[in-house]
């Protein structure tokens, strides 16, 4: 990436955001966050700001051949560390089945990974990115007010009044057809719907004749209803809009000698956090905030780590082959 290029907030939202998830995983965030659930409504647009964020950055210097490469890199990490933990408890019970390691693997393509809940984002980012690959500027604008409808008309409804529904439609179905149950179809679905969403919004969102900053007049009282009154999701939409857009404006241009190590650090910490807590549980006996700073600190050497051993193949690159 050429200094010209480079956007701080995307890194700001590396660091916080892989520390929060951090903190939310581990069990500190979340109960908090719970027991203010207005607060959690009204941040709740963090998540879908990186399918953001995602899809703009594949949408600089688009072509089909970079959003497959980027599809293959992130798909292939994600099998390979789903797979390892499928296998892991394989052979920790003591029993190995084929026929389970590909149900498995299965789950995992389909935004259900039933391991590790917190590896949804994956499918949910790559399977939008190759849509997009095919989609136009027309085309783009059609699935986000399609899935934007979709989920505001999900979220007003409730999945407390969903749930019964899908209950009853699929007990009148034969059983052999009765492979996931209704909370498996809603969160799946959503985790569907939110990632095609706001990775299309990322991808288009540079074509908008309406900049985002003038969404400001709608936010305030939307977000206020959604709080307030009755909770439709328009509020996050706009939010995580907004955000993006705040990113794109935050200083800290003399952090772009650092953006590999703060790419590397982000990435160890969202893929390998869940696999260094689960050790790092089993064999020491700290309290949470200890563990975390534990695993902070593992991710940022293997951060420093990567990124020394990538300069150093970029230098030898440069050196075996002269621009």
């Amino acid at each position: 990436m050429k200094e010209a290029d480079y956007v701080p907030g995307f890194d700001w939202l590396r660091i916080i955001g892989s520390i929060i998830i951090v903190l939310a995983h581990n069990g500190l965030l979340l109960p908090l966050l719970y027991s203010h659930f207005s607060i959690y409504r009204l941040i709740s647009f963090v998540v879908p700001a990186f399918f953001i964020t995602s899809g703009a950055l594949c949408a600089r210097g688009f072509s089909k051949e970079r959003v497959f490469r980027q599809v293959v890199r992130y798909g292939s990490i994600y099998l390979a560390i789903s797979l390892c933990l499928i296998l892991f408890v394989q052979f920790k019970s003591g029993h190995f089945h084929l026929s389970a390691v590909l149900a498995g693997l299965l789950k995992c393509l389909v935004c259900r990974h039933y391991l590790s809940v917190q590896l949804w984002f994956i499918p949910a980012l790559l399977y939008p990115m190759i849509l997009n690959a095919f989609l136009t500027s027309k085309s783009r604008k059609a699935v986000i007010a399609a899935t934007a409808i979709i989920l505001v008309v999900k979220e007003s409804i409730g999945d407390e009044n969903l749930l019964p529904v899908l209950e009853r439609f699929l007990s009148s179905l034969p059983e052999r057809w009765r492979v996931v149950s209704a909370l498996g179809i809603i969160r799946t679905g959503w985790h569907i719907l939110v990632g095609l969403l706001y990775t299309t919004i990322g991808f288009d969102i540079a074509t908008w004749k309406v900049r985002p900053v003038h969404l400001l007049p709608a936010v305030i009282p939307l977000t206020a209803f959604d709080l307030g009154v009755h909770y439709t999701g328009i509020s996050c939409i706009l939010l995580s809009i907004l955000f993006y857009w705040l990113l794109e404006r935050l200083p800290g241009k003399k952090m772009y000698p650092y953006h590999m190590e703060i790419t590397y650090f982000a990435g160890t910490m969202y893929f390998l956090h869940f696999i260094e807590r689960y050790f790092i549980i089993r064999f020491i006996t700290w309290h949470t905030p200890a563990i975390i700073l534990l695993t902070i600190a593992i991710n940022l050497f293997l951060a420093l780590a990567i990124s020394r051993i990538a300069r150093i193949g970029i230098k030898k690159e440069k050196t075996d082959y002269p621009a």
